[in-house]
């Protein structure tokens, strides 16, 4: 396990804060820089400078649960046949709007005929086998936060690993 964190051209201290991080956590843990701010840019380098075979992602904003990693990993390990794994999402604050968010505890597995697969997987707790992630390519710059649609570069991938028959 390594985490890898792109600092999208930020300009407070995010990166003192990972070398700092870098004493306490207990995996690997690479600082990378991106000068050209957009989500998937950021999505995009940070692709470039990984070495797993399962690949996750989180966002900025975010709080992941304490088991996370090893619970993703597992649903990973106990089924060969998943290409790629989403999860819930909750607000961590209940005065923000409820959209893009995912509450339910019932697992849900997604077929050719039931959903559109973008309004189950979300960028912020998402997970992709490595071979899949090659298959379909990088992330559309066009697309996620910091560009005028500021938004669906998640929904975008999810939709093309699922159009390539995943």
């Amino acid at each position: 396990i390594e985490l890898v964190v792109v600092d999208n051209a930020s300009t407070d201290e995010t990166k003192m804060a990972i070398h700092r991080a870098r004493s306490f956590l207990p995996l690997p843990v690479m600082y990378v820089y991106e000068p050209l701010k957009g989500l998937s840019r950021a999505r995009n380098t940070g692709l470039l400078h990984c070495r797993g075979r399962i690949l996750a992602w989180t966002d900025d904003d975010c709080v992941v649960s304490r088991d996370w990693l090893t619970s993703l990993l597992k649903h990973f390990d106990d089924d060969h046949t998943l290409s790629m794994l989403g999860g819930r999402v909750e607000l961590y604050d209940d005065t923000l709007y409820p959209v893009s968010i995912n509450p339910s505890l019932v697992p849900y597995r997604m077929h050719d005929t039931n959903v559109f697969p973008g309004a189950v997987l979300y960028g912020c707790n998402m997970a992709f086998r490595r071979h899949l992630v090659t298959q379909i390519g990088p992330f559309d710059v066009r697309l996620g936060a910091g560009t005028l649609l500021r938004a669906a570069e998640d929904a975008d991938y999810v939709y093309r690993a699922h159009k390539a028959g995943y």
